[in-house]
């Protein structure tokens, strides 16, 4: 009688040919993930800096640059602030991939029938994120606080292989060019 402890050489190739299978199919599903979770971690960090930046607005402990108190902007107006400016209590200075953030955020007062161009009177308060970390990975167009979504947060490399033109998709706020619509009002800073 014969005794057999082991397995063939076809039962190994057998189970190993399945466990390959089996890792092709599953590390792209758990990279797509990963990479879910890291986009839906960055609109929340995008909407932590949104409401730090609207609660310090309103308590008033940011300046301008010309040490004024930074404030709601003038009706069809916009201010910014950058990213670095705004003192996070819980640490979000980097993004899900672990890199710093750059960017701004912005606010804009949208004029109405009540409050006309340049007026002092509140419109319609919109905040905006535009911003990114220096990976790459982010939103490079300015996208409405209520319209932030995962679909928005690209890698710049992606993106410039869309844009043919060679077009700049990073608006220069800093450089004090106009918001499509709005007027520049002012760049606030932490006091």
């Amino acid at each position: 009688m014969k005794n057999n402890k082991g397995f063939t050489l076809i039962e190994i190739l057998a189970v190993v040919v399945i466990i390959a299978v089996l890792a092709l199919t599953a590390i792209p599903n758990v990279n797509r993930l990963i990479e879910s979770s890291r986009k839906k971690n960055f609109i929340s960090d995008a909407k932590t800096y949104i409401n730090v930046f609207r609660n310090g607005i309103a308590a008033r402990e940011y300046m301008t640059v010309d040490e004024s108190i930074c404030s709601i902007p003038k009706s069809g107006y916009y201010s910014a602030i950058q990213l670095n400016q705004l003192d996070l209590e819980n640490g979000t200075a980097k993004s899900p991939w672990g890199y710093e953030y750059s960017g701004y955020v912005v606010i804009i007062n949208k004029e109405t029938s009540t409050a006309p161009i340049g007026s002092n009177k509140v419109g319609i308060i919109e905040y905006y994120f535009i911003g990114h970390d220096t990976g790459q990975n982010g939103i490079f167009n300015l996208v409405k606080e209520s319209d932030l979504s995962t679909k928005d947060v690209v890698n710049i490399s992606a993106l410039n292989e869309k844009n043919t033109k060679n077009e700049t998709i990073i608006p220069n706020i800093q450089a004090h060019k106009p918001i499509k619509g709005f007027h520049y009002d002012t760049i606030c800073k932490s006091n």
